[in-house]
């Protein structure tokens, strides 16, 4: 349910940063397969053009590669902190 509410917003800002800084890379990772599925469903609809790599269950990998983070819960965010981000 949470990625029904959540990536709407995640993909408009992704989008927007992107038309700002067209060389930002945009990476994500997503829980498990079927939340993959769910996501590029809702990219497909309201930006597919936009370059956002999706990677399953490598949440803390993406985190550590990345300059910024985009989060949405409180748990998230203190895992974000831990790295630093």
């Amino acid at each position: 349910m949470e990625i029904k509410n959540l990536a709407q917003q995640f993909i408009c800002t992704a989008a927007w940063c992107v038309k700002q800084d067209p060389g930002l890379q945009i990476i994500t990772s997503m829980v498990n397969k079927k939340r993959r599925h769910q996501f590029e469903r809702i990219l497909k609809c309201l930006a597919p053009n936009l370059p956002i790599k999706i990677f399953d269950e490598k949440t803390h990998t993406v985190m550590a590669a990345s300059d910024a983070l985009l989060l949405a819960s409180g748990t998230v965010t203190l895992e974000g902190l831990l790295f630093g981000k």
